[in-house]
């Protein structure tokens, strides 16, 4: 089909919808994609992120929490173990690794969209490991669970958001990336 100086090209879009975009057309008409990526090089107060500095924070206090477990390995181990995680060597190891990649993933927005669920799930055992070993607590300066739960909280959140941006963004979902259709 021909129009407005291009070639015409009709597509089925993710959600059924008909497409029609122009092809040589130079500006007259320019593609999803150009009208895209020019607005997304004029940032503007609706692209902001507002979770961003929360999810960072997020990420930088996993640091404080992992360096701890460093510094102290077997009094670490010894509190998985009466926790009940045996052996406590291995679950360390475990929550350094998941929480080394929480903290990475969130302060560089890394596959937020899959860490955001493992921070939740490491948030969970922690939470456990402190009812285990000390009982039932909410405040968390009298060994509560009060900052862990809002910690997982928000890492659902985090995750959450990574999927409706990618779902905004691209008009479907992906496991891994954020693939950019013509």
């Amino acid at each position: 089909m021909v129009g407005m100086g291009g070639l015409m090209r009709r597509n089925v879009g993710a959600r059924g919808r008909v497409q029609s975009s122009l092809i040589g057309a130079g500006t007259i008409g320019a593609p999803a994609e150009a009208e895209r990526s020019r607005a997304m090089a004029q940032p503007s107060l609706s692209q902001f992120d507002a979770l961003m500095p929360i999810r960072v924070a997020a990420g930088l206090l996993y640091i404080p929490h992992w360096l701890y477990k460093v510094m102290n390995m077997s009094g670490s181990a010894t509190f998985f173990e009466s926790a009940g995680f045996y052996p406590g060597m291995f679950f360390l190891y475990l929550a350094l690794v998941t929480e080394g990649i929480c903290a990475v993933s969130f302060i560089f927005n890394i596959q937020v969209k899959w860490t955001g669920f493992m921070s939740a799930g490491v948030l969970a055992v922690a939470a456990y490991a402190v009812l285990a070993t000390k009982g039932f607590g909410w405040l968390w300066n009298k060994g509560g669970i009060e900052y862990i739960v809002l910690w997982a909280f928000l890492s659902v959140v985090f995750a959450a958001e990574a999927w409706r941006r990618e779902w905004v963004a691209n008009g479907r979902l992906s496991l891994f990336g954020t693939p950019r259709y013509a």
